[in-house]
């Protein structure tokens, strides 16, 4: 099991956001039809082929322990919570790992910190840096 943070944010930095520790995630309702693997809640990262495959990798290595996602993802979803297990998905929705909450955190775009950012693992090397590339995402 893989434990390691996590943060949501929207590209509005006025907007609520959320920071989740040692997890990533995805939710299953009526209306989203979120796929459970194992019993758990799945975590697709990024978007399919190329970008989920280095992010999946990232987590693997034990180099990706944050993520982050938008506030608009959570209007229609069950945030995740302490203690809560993933199972981290591939494009094919099969399970690569299981992935442990370890924190939570709402909070606005603007005010990520670097140490979160830097746990995310993606080759950041200012909090600048992140933010521009998640802007852009």
């Amino acid at each position: 099991m893989i434990n390691s943070p996590f943060f949501c944010f929207s590209d509005d930095s006025r907007r609520d956001v959320r920071t989740r520790g040692s997890t990533f995630w995805r939710c299953d309702n009526q209306l989203m039809k979120i796929p459970v693997v194992n019993g758990l809640r799945t975590l697709e990262l990024g978007t399919p082929g190329t970008m989920r495959e280095w992010l999946n990798g990232l987590v693997l290595e034990g180099k990706k322990r944050a993520t982050a996602g938008t506030a608009e993802e959570y209007e229609e979803n069950e945030k995740e919570f302490f203690g809560e297990r993933l199972a981290l998905v591939n494009d094919e929705l099969v399970m690569v790992a299981t992935v442990e909450v370890t924190d939570v955190v709402e909070s606005t775009f603007g005010n990520v910190p670097w140490s979160f950012a830097e746990a995310e693992g993606e080759g950041d090397t200012s909090l600048e840096e992140w933010r521009e590339g998640h802007r852009r995402f």
